[in-house]
């Protein structure tokens, strides 16, 4: 959880303004990325792997790229139009609209994040993928009585990556408060108003 004030919200100080802050934990993300996609570049020169595990590299490599150059350019523009905009632009861009669109590019962040942590993890087994136990053949399960439901548990990578999503959240949100915080000693009178508060989405269930 993250938070703005409302005259950082409808600020009419460029200096003052949401964007300033939304670009910074827009940067902090970003570099983040790129540094883990150099790093499956890297990978991708070791002989040891399968073209499979490859395929699996070369696509989250793809995924985190889209993401840089079109979520992440839409972003960077709407915010520069937060900060540049005048009190007479017909058409604003307030920092409600940029929390909107940041929440949205978090959850495809954490998607992106959780496909480098299965990576790291293939990486960790010398690039060796889970054994399947398809031609195992399992007895049939009992039949449940009419009504009743057995849930079924989650898998080892589901929960794996659930859990690698919520750390990559946590780490980015208190990048931005960070940020937010320095904004806000530069600028005292950004901090006079009531906070407005803005929840992360809640995290997907595998």
């Amino acid at each position: 959880m993250f938070s703005l004030t409302t005259e950082a919200m409808q600020s009419s100080d460029p200096a003052a303004r949401a964007g300033h802050v939304f670009l910074s934990a827009l940067s902090s993300t970003q570099e983040s990325l790129e540094l883990r996609i150099k790093e499956a570049e890297r990978d991708l020169a070791d002989a040891a792997m399968s073209e499979n595990v490859k395929g699996h590299i070369m696509a989250t490599i793809g995924k985190a790229n889209l993401l840089i150059t079109q979520k992440f350019v839409q972003f960077k523009e709407l915010c520069l139009k937060n900060i540049e905009q005048s009190s007479g632009d017909l058409f604003q861009t307030h920092g409600s609209d940029l929390a909107g669109f940041w929440e949205v590019v978090m959850i495809q962040v954490d998607e992106v994040q959780a496909s480098f942590g299965e990576l790291a993890t293939l990486k960790a087994n010398n690039w060796q993928e889970p054994e399947t136990t398809d031609s195992v053949r399992m007895p049939a399960p009992r039949c449940s009585q009419k009504g009743r439901s057995r849930s079924v548990p989650a898998s080892p990578m589901s929960s794996e990556r659930a859990e690698l999503a919520a750390k990559a959240r946590t780490e980015a949100r208190k990048k931005f408060m960070e940020a937010r915080r320095q904004m806000l000693q530069e600028s005292p009178a950004a901090s006079s108003e009531e906070d407005v508060i803005f929840y992360a989405p809640p995290e997907k269930s595998d």
